[in-house]
């Protein structure tokens, strides 16, 4: 059987759209996934601050690198889900971290 044989036998018996709840907490999982891509920057750039051997310092230049393409990934989608996020809240949390 073949996925897509699969796919439509399981939709036919259950409604696939999603819930209030299950995008609720999508666009929660997206705002929790863009502040753990900026701890990655973060954590590269202070990686890449106590390295001297070259190759890590590679390595610190291609972490970053890769955390600045997942947040900018993270957050083209949540332009395009519509998500915001109350910058008052924002504030908060980064004076606690």
């Amino acid at each position: 059987m073949n996925k897509k044989n699969i796919v439509s036998l399981i939709s036919k018996d259950k409604d696939i759209t999603p819930s209030c709840e299950d995008t609720k907490n999508r666009e929660e999982n997206i705002v929790e996934a863009i502040k753990e891509s900026l701890k990655e920057i973060e954590s590269a750039r202070s990686f890449f601050d106590v390295v001297s051997d070259p190759k890590l310092v590679d390595y610190a230049i291609y972490m970053e690198a890769a955390a600045q393409s997942r947040y900018t990934y993270l957050i083209h989608q949540a332009r395009e889900k519509g998500i915001t996020v109350d910058v008052g809240s924002l504030l908060i949390e980064v004076n606690a971290i």
